[in-house]
């Protein structure tokens, strides 16, 4: 979004990054797939946060993420003590 992810510098024309401030950057997905098979589909979602975004944000910036793979076939237990789960990792960071 312009102005507020990145500026474009008038002086030099080119993109400025306008997320420095960013320490921090998690991404939480769930997904029917194993894990073995996001990794084969080069796991697109991932890749954008650790590596794309990370890109705009401060240089020391980390990267966290937080997956349930297999969602359809967990039971309705381990798909509720998901959201608890990233709750707790989140409260770490």
């Amino acid at each position: 979004m312009p102005q507020i992810a990145f500026r474009l510098d008038d002086r030099t024309n080119k993109v400025r990054s306008e997320l420095r401030h960013v320490r921090r950057l998690v991404g939480i997905t769930t997904h029917d797939a194993s894990r073995l098979r996001m990794f084969r589909r080069g796991n697109t979602a991932r890749w954008t946060i650790t590596r794309t975004l990370r890109l705009m944000a401060s240089p020391l910036a980390r990267s966290t993420w937080l997956n349930l793979d297999k969602a359809s076939a967990r039971s309705a237990d381990e798909r509720t003590e998901f959201i608890p789960w990233v709750t707790r990792k989140m409260v770490r960071l």
